[in-house]
């Protein structure tokens, strides 16, 4: 039971019908919360003899729909709380399964078929997403075959549109984590349908503003991208959501990163790190910070990324899954040839694309192996680059790499016998590799 943090201003204020729309929602969600208090007193004040005594008609007719709106909140928070522990445990068992085992229970069993256990799949699958798109997208289905059957006299036929759509919308950004554009905008097209069934909660809008800004950053369509991402931030500021106001701050920096705007860039991440609530999500504080640490070294900042490098590294550590313990180290290595250590910054890119090819992300080696060959070329070992070209063109066959991007690479090999390898060549195949990774059979040109 949370302690109350409302003050009697606003409980008046409240009762009298005088609070903004956000406000409202502050407090009955302070209330759905289970504030013995706040309940007590606003009891005490909806009574029936309350009502007949309170001067004013309009202070009678608020109270009155205030007092209906909130005893079906309490009923609703006493039910969701029963339907909440019981979907926790159920969880814990489902998740100890194996995936074949879960999708019969998802199937056969009517156990799972309540509002509370599709969150917790869903959640599940969203963290999933950082290391293991395939692995959302299939949790993202499970929590899809549950919404389509809940019961819409328990949940309301709105409500029950928002879980489909929110279903939809995890599939949408999970196909696009696997580059299946053309598969996330018909996912992100059918979630937009159900929202409009929906309740008209914002929250709901602004998650779907946000997949359709990140799907539309991948097909670099980047002013739209901008667009969705700021309306998304304006919903979440005009309801109190200050964390995830903050997550678009950053999805915004991503995309004017890609723009070239890298000024406005590292604005927008500082701005992020004062909102996001690390307490809330621990992995995206480190993504923010990870990102400041990026952007300051690219900008020349070598001492501010060193900084922020080093009050974030235990973090690093803490989450301790693969990829994030790749970035650190191509991070590193980025540091380390600013400060004109090459030994350092060549063995830092050994590991980290040795660590992307064995995590089968071979873009990622992409991008990692041309910074080692500048590097290598800088210090004047052609038979090394050579070497680390014949390598990555290997692995590249080896995960299945399309044709385009490998002619891409065939291209690179070629500017290597003839001597021609340059920054701006670098360059370019780096951004090139960058849009591959999202756009399937998509052509290498130069200097696009």
């Amino acid at each position: 039971m949370q302690s109350c943090e409302l003050t009697h201003q606003q409980r008046d204020r409240f009762l009298a019908g005088e609070l903004t729309s956000a406000d409202r929602r502050t407090v009955l969600e302070h209330l759905v919360g289970g504030c013995a208090d706040c309940r007590a007193h606003f009891a005490g004040h909806l009574s029936p003899g309350r009502r007949r005594a309170a001067s004013g008609a309009g202070y009678e007719e608020t109270s009155e729909r205030v007092s209906d709106s909130l005893a079906k909140l309490i009923e609703l928070r006493d039910r969701i709380e029963v339907e909440r522990r019981a979907a926790a445990d159920l969880f814990e068992r489902f998740r100890a399964y194996p995936p074949k085992r879960q999708w019969t229970l998802i199937r056969n069993s009517r156990r799972v078929d309540t509002a509370e256990f599709f969150r917790l799949v869903v959640e599940a699958g969203y963290q999933a997403i950082y290391d293991e798109p395939r692995r959302t997208l299939e949790l993202a289905e499970m929590a899809r075959t549950i919404a389509e059957r809940l019961d819409t006299a328990s949940y309301s036929a709105a409500l029950c549109a928002d879980l489909r759509s929110r279903a939809w919308r995890h599939i949408g950004n999970a196909r696009r984590a696997l580059a299946n554009l053309a598969g996330a905008a018909k996912a992100l097209e059918a979630a937009r349908g159900e929202l409009e069934l929906g309740t008209g909660d914002p929250l709901e809008e602004a998650e779907q503003l946000y997949f359709e800004s990140s799907l539309l950053r991948a097909e670099r369509r980047l002013d739209e991208a901008l667009r969705r991402v700021r309306r998304a931030r304006r919903l979440y500021s005009i309801l109190g959501e200050t964390h995830l106001a903050g997550h678009m701050d950053l999805a915004e920096a991503s995309i004017l990163q890609v723009m070239g705007r890298d000024a406005e860039a590292l604005e927008r991440l500082r701005r992020a790190i004062r909102k996001i609530d690390p307490e809330r999500d621990s992995r995206l504080a480190l993504a923010v910070r990870h990102n400041l640490a990026w952007a300051l070294q690219a900008a020349g900042q070598v001492e501010e990324a060193l900084a922020a490098l080093a009050e974030l590294r235990p973090r690093y550590f803490e989450l301790g899954d693969r990829l994030t313990l790749l970035r650190l180290r191509w991070l590193e290595a980025q540091i380390y040839r600013q400060q004109g250590r090459g030994d350092e910054a060549e063995t830092a890119l050994r590991e980290a694309m040795e660590g992307f090819a064995a995590a089968e992300t071979p873009y990622e080696v992409a991008d990692v192996a041309l910074e080692l060959a500048l590097l290598l070329g800088e210090r004047g070992e052609t038979a090394q680059v050579r070497a680390l070209a014949a390598e990555t063109l290997q692995i590249f066959r080896s995960l299945g790499v399309e044709r385009e991007a490998i002619a891409a690479w065939l291209l690179f090999q070629q500017a290597i016998e003839a001597e021609a390898v340059t920054a701006a060549l670098v360059e370019s195949l780096s951004r090139y590799y960058q849009a591959a990774k999202h756009q399937p059979g998509l052509r290498f040109e130069l200097g696009a």
